[in-house]
């Protein structure tokens, strides 16, 4: 499986200060935004990795993350000119994607929990496309997926004002080989843009959609307002410090995952100054 973590757009809700920079290269905390994904992505075996941002930004990522061979993977780069809808990803990163699956995550959600890794790892080897959802009191803020009687996904809504479902689709997509194929008949929405959720409608169609409910021992957080990026960084502030262990940090999940050798790692994190490559020692003493 490949993934493709999707950080274009221009943050018109957290502007004026993505006015010079990616809403995804904003901190969380004690790191850039990107890392939450890119982290995630390494927890789940993703080891060839692609960034779809715009061409204002592609050298910061660039100089952010490089080519990823410090996490044991390869990132490579893309530009997305103007923000067409989250589907487009799929055709950019069409020669990158190839004959394999697709772990494709918006780059401003930031999850909590040991579910989302495992669930992403079990759908690379199912078929069709797998959708996470989780459970939320406020359904017309999201796209919401709903199920029969037999618990199968029938239909998919985008921000429903009347919803019977409470399960709301995050932004994480694995979707299978030559997805991009099914996104060349799409059309625009009233907004411009392609729908992912007019693409996973096709698949529930076919029957061909599967999903996984998250439990409470998953936290899911929209960093996309001012409030809410402030309440995830509180969250990660408390939690990481409650627990000391990282959380979103792609190198303390390269060597969790056996893609950088410990040793390797920790010799490069020893020359670097600050807390956070003192916190990732820390952990990585007691992996």
């Amino acid at each position: 499986m490949r993934g493709i973590i999707l950080a274009g757009g221009v943050g018109s809700r957290l502007s004026p200060a993505t006015t010079v920079v990616s809403k995804q290269l904003l901190p969380v905390f004690d790191k850039p935004m990107v890392f939450y994904p890119l982290s995630a992505l390494l927890d789940a075996g993703v080891k060839e990795i692609m960034i779809i941002t715009t061409p204002r930004d592609t050298a910061l990522f660039k100089t952010l993350l490089g080519d990823g061979s410090r996490y044991g993977a390869s990132i490579v780069y893309a530009m997305q000119e103007t923000p067409k809808g989250i589907p487009e990803a799929l055709t950019i990163a069409k020669a990158f994607t190839k004959n394999d699956r697709v772990a494709l995550m918006l780059g401003d959600n930031v999850f909590y929990g040991d579910e989302l890794p495992v669930a992403m790892a079990l759908a690379s080897r199912g078929k069709g496309a797998h959708v996470l959802a989780c459970k939320v009191k406020t359904p017309e803020h999201f796209g919401v997926v709903e199920f029969d009687d037999d618990e199968r996904p029938v239909a998919i809504l985008e921000k429903p004002i009347d919803s019977k479902s409470p399960w709301a689709i995050p932004g994480v997509y694995v979707l299978p080989p030559k997805a991009w194929n099914e996104v060349k008949s799409l059309r625009k929405s009233k907004r411009g843009e392609l729908e992912i959720t007019d693409l996973l409608r096709r698949y529930a169609r076919k029957r061909a959609l599967t999903v996984h409910r998250l439990t409470r021992r998953t936290k899911w957080m929209d960093t996309g307002t001012p409030r809410a990026l402030r309440d995830a960084t509180n969250f990660i502030c408390v939690m990481q410090s409650r627990k000391a262990v990282p959380i979103g940090a792609p190198e303390y999940s390269a060597v969790r995952g056996g893609l950088v050798q410990r040793a390797t790692m920790l010799k490069r994190l020893r020359a670097t100054k600050g807390a956070y490559a003192e916190m990732i020692v820390n952990a990585l003493e007691y992996l």
